[in-house]
């Protein structure tokens, strides 16, 4: 935990769909290791009680209602947590799963899932990457899924969006590789 300390400490992260799972779990152990973390969820109740079970960090807390595919609230959100000062680290958590057959699923299924997963994540990179041109420097990491590289059985529209996430990433990381912006996936 020392070396993690010492390599979050006085760090400021971004985590979106941060309030279960995966994004609740890496804003623990972000503040464990002494980063201040701007958690954001688009469930009310939900980012409430996340942010609630993380009291114990005091002012290194901060929870926002946030849906990623609301590109006008996207933008005003990461200006605000950039107004505050550095930002080290954008998290690109949020998304949603989804599995049933192909035959029956909907277009409105392909929107809901490509709104969260794909166009969602770009809402925030978008947004926040002129934050991070402008300071120099930053760390986008980008959660995808196995689901991003190998086919899974009636996960037809969730592979297909995880495929454009983790295609989406490494494009990115390419672009922005001399611009000293980390991009993970």
């Amino acid at each position: 935990m020392s070396e993690n300390s010492e390599f979050f400490g006085g760090k400021v992260a971004v985590v979106t769909g941060a309030s279960t799972g995966i994004g609740l779990g890496l804003s623990r152990k972000l503040l464990e290791s002494g980063a201040e973390v701007y958690m954001s969820s688009r469930t009310p109740a939900h980012i409430a009680e996340a942010a609630e079970s993380l009291r114990r960090y005091g002012d290194k807390v901060h929870a926002q209602v946030l849906d990623v595919r609301d590109e006008k609230a996207v933008a005003e959100y990461m200006d605000y947590v950039a107004a505050r000062g550095r930002v080290d680290y954008l998290f690109g958590n949020a998304g949603v799963g989804f599995g049933q057959p192909y035959e029956v699923t909907k277009r409105e299924d392909w929107n809901t899932i490509f709104d969260v997963n794909v166009f969602g994540l770009v809402n925030c990179v978008h947004s926040m990457l002129p934050h991070l041109m402008r300071q120099g420097s930053g760390h986008i990491v980008i959660v995808s899924s196995v689901a991003g590289i190998s086919p899974l059985p009636y996960q037809t529209v969730y592979v297909a969006s995880k495929h454009a996430v983790y295609g989406f990433a490494r494009c990115l990381k390419y672009e922005l590789d001399d611009k000293n912006i980390k991009v993970s996936v």
